[in-house]
């Protein structure tokens, strides 16, 4: 539920095609659907789900960073003048 509602506000935060902001949710589960001891296997299981699955957010954090460090789209290379005269000369 909690997951829908991010992601639908996430969507919505798009303003326009420049700005498409991206979601992941990863869940840890660790309880089974139609079991009638379903409170004691939550208990017991619930503290290895969120290990796992909070290993695995680190492990696609740091892949997604290795890829695309931080920054690297916002560095501005500087501008000589040879190069704003060849921009003006093609337009």
């Amino acid at each position: 539920m909690e997951s829908y509602g991010f992601l639908k506000a996430l969507f919505r935060a798009r303003r326009s095609i420049h700005y498409n902001p991206l979601g992941l949710i990863i869940r840890g589960v660790s309880d089974l659907v139609n079991d009638p001891d379903n409170d004691e296997l939550r208990k017991q299981w619930r503290p290895y789900a969120a290990k796992v699955a909070g290993g695995f957010a680190h492990c696609v954090v740091k892949e997604l960073l290795r890829a695309h460090p931080l920054g690297a789209c916002c560095e501005q290379q500087p501008v000589s003048r040879s190069t704003i005269a060849a921009s003006q000369v093609a337009v």
